[in-house]
C-alpha cells in the first residue's frame, strides 16, 4: 500500500501578506508532511511571519541563503530541494495555495502506477487586486492552466515543445506538480538560475523529458495562482527576450542528451522564431535573415511568418503594411481551405 508524504517547496520574496495562507492550504492536505519555506533575502517581515509559521507547527521548517542575501526563485527552489526530507516533492508559490484535495489523484496513480515518478494537474487563478486581474488577462487567455489532453508518459515532451500534432495541447505549471526525489536526483540540472524568467516552465520541459510524468486532474484546478500587480510574468517588459532566453537554454540542453530529429527542429524552429522577434540592430537583422533564407520551413507559422516581415521591412511605412496584411490574408485563406480553425494563441506559459 503506497503512502504519499509529500514535502512542499514554498520560496518566499517580500511575500508578508501571502504566504500564511499559503501555508495553511499546505498543512491542510493530509499527505503533506513537511513545508519547507526559503526566505529569498526578503526586505519586509516575510522572516518574521515565517518563524510564527515555524513556532505554530513542527512541519513547517525555514531556510536562508548564507547571509540571508537574495537568489532569486530558481536557487531558492533548489535549496528547498535538497533541504527537503520526503520521497514525493511539490511545489508552491509564497502568494498562491492548494485546493482541497490538492493531492488525492496524485496519490491514486502513484498507487496504481508504480512508474510514475511525477504527476502534473491543472491549476486555476483567484486575484488578489484588480490590477492584478487586469494585468493577468491583458497576457494570459484562459485562468486554468493545463495540458489539455491526456498523453503517455512518453509523450508529454513532445506535446509541450509543439512537436506533436495536436494543435492546442497547453502546458502546466510548477503548482501543479509532484514529482519523485529519485526522478529530480537524475535530473543532470535543476531550475536555472541564469533564467530570470520562465525558469520553472524551462525546467518543465526538460523533466517531461527526463521523467515519467502522467496527468493527473486536467479538468479542474488542484491549485490556484495568485495574482497580483507585482507578479513578475505580468510585468515583464521584456516578454520576447525572456522568451528567447527560455530557447537558447533549451536549445544548449538539447545538444547535452539525444533528441530525436523531430523535437531539435522544434525547438530550433522556436529559438529561431524568437531571435527574428527579437532582432534590434542591423547585424541581428541581417543574421536572422540569412538564418531564415536557410530554413524557410519556419515561415509555414503565422507569428514567425510576420515576425520574419517585420525584420525584412520594418513595423512603419507602406511596404511594412502592404507584406504584413499579405501574411495574414494568405494564413487566412489557408485555414479557411483547410476548413480549421486557427489554434488559440498561447500569450504566455505559466509562470512567474
Amino acid at each position: 500500500m503506497f503512502e504519499m508524504k509529500v514535502s512542499v517547496v514554498i520560496p518566499v520574496y517580500n511575500a508578508e501578506a501571502f504566504v500564511a495562507e499559503a501555508v495553511r492550504s499546505a498543512l491542510d492536505q493530509p499527505q503533506v508532511a513537511q513545508v519547507v519555506l526559503v526566505n529569498d533575502g526578503s526586505k519586509d517581515g516575510s522572516a518574521a511571519r515565517c518563524r510564527e509559521l515555524c513556532a505554530a507547527d513542527a512541519r513547517v521548517i525555514l531556510i536562508e541563503h548564507p547571509g540571508g542575501v537574495n537568489r532569486g526563485a530558481s536557487t531558492s527552489r533548489n535549496l528547498g530541494v535538497a533541504s527537503s526530507t520526503e520521497e514525493i516533492v511539490a511545489f508552491l508559490d509564497a502568494d498562491d495555495r492548494y485546493l482541497p484535495g490538492r493531492f488525492s489523484e496524485d496519490e491514486r496513480i502513484y498507487q496504481e502506477h508504480s512508474d510514475a515518478e511525477g504527476v502534473y494537474s491543472a491549476i486555476g487563478a483567484f486575484y488578489h487586486d484588480e490590477e492584478g486581474r487586469r494585468l493577468f488577462e491583458q497576457r494570459f487567455s484562459d485562468e486554468l492552466t493545463t495540458v489539455r489532453v491526456r498523453v503517455a508518459p512518453e509523450e508529454l515532451f513532445h506535446g509541450l515543445i509543439g512537436a506533436s500534432r495536436i494543435l492546442d495541447f497547453g502546458y502546466f505549471s510548477l503548482d501543479g506538480l509532484s514529482v519523485r526525489r529519485s526522478a529530480l536526483e537524475r535530473m543532470p540540472r535543476l531550475m536555472r538560475d541564469d533564467l530570470v524568467m520562465g525558469e520553472d516552465g524551462e525546467f518543465l520541459i526538460r523533466l517531461a523529458f527526463h521523467a515519467r510524468l502522467y496527468p493527473g486532474s486536467l479538468n479542474k484546478a488542484v491549485s490556484l495562482r495568485g495574482v497580483h500587480a507585482g507578479n513578475r510574468v505580468t510585468r515583464d517588459p521584456r516578454w520576447d527576450l525572456s522568451r528567447l532566453r527560455i530557447y537558447e537554454a533549451l536549445w544548449e540542453w538539447a545538444d547535452q542528451v539525444r533528441l530525436d530529429p523531430v523535437a531539435r527542429t522544434r525547438l530550433r524552429k522556436d529559438l529561431l522564431h524568437y531571435r527574428l522577434r527579437c532582432a534590434s540592430t542591423g547585424g541581428q537583422r541581417r543574421k536572422t535573415i540569412a538564418m531564415v533564407l536557410r530554413e524557410p520551413s519556419v515561415l509555414r507559422r503565422q507569428d514567425t511568418a510576420l515576425a520574419f516581415v517585420s525584420v525584412v521591412f520594418g513595423n512603419n511605412g507602406a511596404a511594412g503594411r502592404l507584406a504584413t496584411s499579405t501574411v495574414k490574408g494568405l494564413f487566412a485563406m489557408l485555414w479557411r481551405i483547410r476548413g480549421r480553425t486557427p489554434p488559440k494563441s498561447a500569450r504566455a506559459t505559466a509562470t512567474r
